[in-house]
């Protein structure tokens, strides 16, 4: 397992439970500065202690609200999905509370599917019952997670780079690794932003393939789940990009 990841006021973790599942997370603390790190630090220690424990993608989010509904300020939230991913049957369940959602992209078609399920953002409405969505990864499908700094960015237009424009370079890379893709639209959204003080930036995906038939159980199939994910984080206002390496 390595610690969980923070860019500025984003977080993101994703780590193997001891039953071979993997638990992954992306969130976006609103605010900046010290108040947001704090934020973000206590929630890295919440996530990984609810998903250890083996709770459902729908009750991690509704404890961790409730959590933070007696602890956070007034006018604070957080943006946040968790999924739990076997990689045996590949069977992803997730809960979507309040962030753009993330996209699956099927090898050989033009087909996406956004994982919107769930419910508000994080510390918004206290004792809030979330919903859980679930669909099965299959070999060659993408997931592809993000945080809004991405789509936020502006040109000198002040146009925003949006979704389409995102989606577009993700399909434009599908053909690389998952490494150097991330690193290709990363630039996209750098030189479409220029240097501008934009937002932090930070992107997931989760690869899958066919697993070999010693992967299937035991600590290969562990080790297979967890060469499938790669990760980028920009905070903002940093250029070029120079995107932590695990």
């Amino acid at each position: 397992n390595v610690p969980c990841r923070g860019v500025g006021g984003d977080y993101y973790d994703y780590f193997l439970r001891d039953d071979g599942l993997l638990a992954l997370t992306i969130a976006d603390v609103a605010g900046k500065g010290i108040p947001a790190a704090l934020l973000m630090t206590s929630l890295c220690t919440a996530f990984r202690g609810e998903a250890e424990g083996r709770l459902s993608p729908a009750r991690i989010a509704a404890n961790l609200n409730a959590a933070l509904g007696t602890r956070i300020a007034p006018g604070r939230f957080v943006c946040f999905f968790c999924g739990v991913w076997d990689p045996a049957s590949g069977l992803l369940r997730y809960c979507n509370a309040g962030m753009d959602p993330p996209v699956l992209f099927r090898e050989g078609t033009a087909w996406q599917h956004r994982l919107r399920k769930g419910g508000p953002v994080l510390g918004a409405v206290r004792d809030h019952d979330y919903r859980e969505g679930a669909l099965t990864l299959e070999p060659g499908d993408r997931l592809f997670l993000h945080t809004d700094g991405m789509t936020d960015q502006r040109n000198e237009e002040g146009e925003f780079y949006d979704e389409e424009r995102l989606y577009r370079s993700v399909t434009t890379n599908l053909d690389k690794d998952p490494a150097p893709m991330l690193d290709e639209v990363f630039t996209g959204v750098q030189h479409f932003g220029g240097e501008g003080e934009g937002d932090d930036m930070t992107a997931m995906m989760l690869e899958i393939k066919a697993l070999s038939k010693n992967e299937k159980s035991g600590p290969l199939l562990a080790q297979a789940a967890w060469d499938r994910v790669d990760d980028r984080g920009l905070p903002s206002g940093e250029y070029p990009l120079k995107p932590p390496r695990k």
